[in-house]
């Protein structure tokens, strides 16, 4: 939706609501709309837009030579390299393969612990260190020798509201700090991006169930990364690289660099979520008066970002 938004590059940018429909949701948790959808909950929801606040999303592209052929796209999200985004491709893969397994919620979950569990014994990407080349803001940053899987993130939920990079180190097991510089708090629309790494599927878990955070290795506003060899898997916001062909050696070497495009214009939910009696009148009124003709897209747009800073 957003990239529709982007691509008609008319005056008037709307500002965009998520209705949480897939399996991880995370950017509808990072907005306050929620886990999942149930039906009942529609006319709520729709209630709730007009209390919502504008909320500001760094919109990152991702550009070089990316597997399947790519050279570009746009990130919201996140990216992951190695064993998360094994998991993905191989899920992603039984899912086109046989629907019918991922008819419930729950199952499509169960699955992917069920595909990523082998990497405890087969440890695929041990070797990621030594193929992958990682620079940020133009300078190297050195991969832990035990890391078998690197994320890029732009917003703090990933895989289903894991915070990786846990600003407070509130884990119970938290992970060693590799940061070279001091960290600052991450933002979806800050123009930086946070990169972690884990040390395996069973660190992976632990970060997914809170019980730990990934290593956190640097921050930075440009991102450039580049794997040697074939056999390395890629997934960007949630859709794996390599899911038409067969067999993840069939993945040739890529490279990439992430830059700022810009901002979308989105919806936060209520303080109180979606069945709050009350909440901002202010994007509602904003929005009024340039249907009134009292002020200009520009205007509008200008007042939306600040309500947006300002929250």
């Amino acid at each position: 939706v957003l990239g529709e938004v982007e691509q008609l590059d008319a005056p008037y940018r709307p500002a965009v609501a998520i209705l949480p429909l897939g399996t991880g949701n995370d950017m509808s948790r990072v907005l306050g709309w929620g886990k999942y959808f149930r039906p009942q909950s529609l006319r709520a929801r729709l209630a709730a837009l007009s209390l919502s606040r504008v909320a500001l999303l760094d919109r990152w592209g991702v550009a070089g030579s990316l597997p399947d052929g790519r050279e570009q796209l746009v990130m919201s999200n996140y990216l992951s390299i190695g064993v998360d985004a094994r998991a993905s491709l191989n899920w992603a893969r039984l899912k086109a393969a046989a629907p019918a397994l991922f008819s419930l919620r729950l199952l499509a979950k169960l699955w992917y612990i069920v595909l990523g569990t082998p990497e405890l014994l087969l440890r695929s990407h041990r070797d990621l260190p030594t193929r992958l080349t990682l620079t940020c803001d133009g300078q190297r940053i050195p991969l832990p020798r035990t890391c078998q899987g690197l994320m890029v993130c732009n917003t703090p939920s990933y895989g289903g509201g894991s915070d990786l990079w846990d600003p407070t180190q509130g884990a119970p097991l938290p992970s060693r700090d590799r940061m070279q510089t001091e960290a600052v708090p991450p933002a979806a629309d800050d123009g930086v991006l946070e990169i972690v790494c884990v040390t395996g599927v069973f660190h992976l878990a632990q970060t997914l169930a809170g019980f730990s955070n990934a290593v956190r290795l640097a921050q930075g506003r440009e991102v450039s990364i580049e794997v040697e060899g074939s056999g390395v898997p890629l997934q960007v916001d949630g859709e794996p690289f390599g899911v038409a062909s067969s067999g993840v050696s069939s993945l040739g070497p890529f490279s990439l660099t992430l830059r700022r495009l810009g901002t979308s214009l989105m919806l936060r939910a209520p303080a109180g979520g979606i069945d709050a009696a009350d909440g901002e009148a202010g994007p509602s009124a904003v929005e009024g008066a340039m249907a009134d003709g009292l002020i200009s897209h520009e205007v509008r747009e200008e007042l939306l970002e600040k309500m947006a800073r300002a929250s």
